[in-house]
């Protein structure tokens, strides 16, 4: 698995080389993905298999997501679109409204 500054540089080179990367974290993924030299096909495995991640250096997709949002915070000129932006945030208040009656 990559240490965590090398995993920061991949994403924050990603974020600015494909910019559709910003506003999703699959895409992004997947990009980094076939950045370490995994087959389009292969990459069922990289879900399925840890021991295929292991082999192949790569970090779970919850880093790569983590790494995003850390860098997009740092540099907002990485930040996603603001439409993308605006519907994340319906989502956000959809699910504190829903799950947070309770508190």
């Amino acid at each position: 698995m990559n240490d965590l500054k090398t995993l920061e540089q991949e994403v924050e080179r990603l974020l600015l080389n494909v910019p559709e990367t910003r506003n999703n974290d699959m895409i992004l993924y997947y990009e980094y993905c076939l950045s370490n030299w995994v087959r389009e096909y292969d990459l069922y495995k990289v879900f399925k298999d840890s021991g295929f991640r292991k082999s192949k250096g790569l970090s779970v997709f919850e880093s790569v997501s983590r790494a995003r949002r850390k860098i997009q915070a740092e540099h907002p000129e990485l930040a996603p679109t603001k439409k993308v932006k605006e519907y994340k945030e319906e989502l956000e208040e959809e699910y504190r409204n829903y799950y947070g009656k309770g508190v």
